[in-house]
């Protein structure tokens, strides 16, 4: 055999055995990371800032309606 016949087979095993010894690549440190939870932040009513709105509204529909009612007699149409 040629020296260059011995140098080529080798070159060409060298390479094959390279190459598989590297296939993977080189790889990092594997870095685990831990879950986490994102919590939604919901307002505390579906209504949000109009629930005191409409709880004053009626109070006030019903101060409204008390005040109206009146227990005189001269408007009953009896004298």
């Amino acid at each position: 055999m040629s020296k260059f016949t011995k140098f080529a087979a080798t070159a060409v095993i060298t390479s094959l055995v390279a190459s598989s010894a590297i296939a993977g690549g080189l790889s990092g440190a594997a870095v685990e990371s831990e879950p986490f939870v994102v919590e939604e932040t919901r307002p505390a009513s579906s209504l949000g800032g109009a629930a005191p709105l409409l709880l004053l509204g009626a109070v006030a529909i019903a101060i409204a309606v008390a005040a109206d009612d009146d227990d005189d007699d001269s408007t009953s149409g009896t004298n």
